[in-house]
């Protein structure tokens, strides 16, 4: 037999050979990815029980600080009060409501994946992936269509990555990496906040309408004080609100476009 014919008679045989190890690459991936889903949806589900218990706390000191303020702010406790600390208590007011609405946000958001993690709904994505990797192992023996149906497959694959990985991966990442980071901080601030509302409501046991007609001044000196101190508490603690349910969730949404936009450029390219 001639080099020749030795090429030819092995050039289908290297062909399959190839397709085959392409194909348990294949499926050698999607095993992974299964099991790393099954790796991190517990402790997933963990950290969303974990933190909506800490943040259902939270949003229960900032009410009570909310219906403590409004009580003040539309109250006739004495006209000159209410000149003296009536600005102060008005802005002191909409930042713990603005502060209260990011809480009640962030708390929808943590149940919402809560509920997807316990129907099983998030599952979706694994059978998305499934299809995905099927199409590519399929298309490798199909000569019709192949590229099309690589390129829809790999499409689906990216689909079903976001659908089951984005929610799993941007809760370890947004609540594990926040409470790593800043949790310490976050602790601080509902002991500060704990401590002024404690305040607030001893100086209104403590005051009487006499009393405040006559010192009027001190009153308000108080009451600003106290307020300004939790005004600064406020602030940063909506900054850690913020840092915690929109940049982290958007720091791994930015990583997922990454990783798809370079996976995608060296597939096709």
């Amino acid at each position: 037999m001639s080099t020749e014919t030795k090429k030819t008679a092995s050039g289908p045989f290297r062909f399959k050979k190839n397709t085959l190890l392409k194909a348990a690459f294949l499926l050698l991936a999607f095993g992974i990815l299964l099991l790393l889903y099954v790796l991190i949806k517990g402790p997933a589900l963990d950290t969303t029980d974990f933190t909506l218990e800490r943040q259902s706390a939270s949003f229960l000191l900032v009410s009570t600080l909310k219906s403590s303020l409004a009580v003040i702010e539309g109250s006739d406790i004495g006209i000159g009060f209410r000149l003296e600390v009536g600005d102060i208590v008005q802005s002191t007011y909409d930042l713990v409501d603005f502060t209260w609405k990011i809480l009640l946000y962030g708390i929808l958001l943590i149940t919402f994946s809560k509920i997807l993690f316990e129907s099983d709904l998030i599952n979706i994505g694994l059978f998305i992936l499934a299809v995905g990797f099927l199409l590519n192992v399929s298309g490798l023996f199909i000569q019709r269509y192949k590229e099309k149906i690589l390129s829809f497959g790999t499409g689906v694959i990216i689909a079903g990555m976001i659908v089951s990985f984005y929610i799993p991966v941007s809760t370890l990442v947004s609540f594990r990496a926040c409470e790593y980071f800043v949790g310490h901080i976050e602790k601080d601030m509902n002991h500060q906040m704990q401590e002024v509302l404690e305040d607030w409501e001893k100086f209104k046991s403590e005051l009487s309408l006499r009393e405040l007609k006559s010192s009027v001044q001190i009153a308000a000196s108080f009451v600003k004080a106290l307020f300004l101190k939790l005004t600064r508490i406020m602030i940063t603690f909506t900054c850690l609100i913020i840092i915690r349910y929109l940049l982290f969730p958007v720091i791994v949404a930015y990583g997922f476009f990454i990783l798809s936009k370079a996976f995608l450029k060296r597939k096709f390219e």
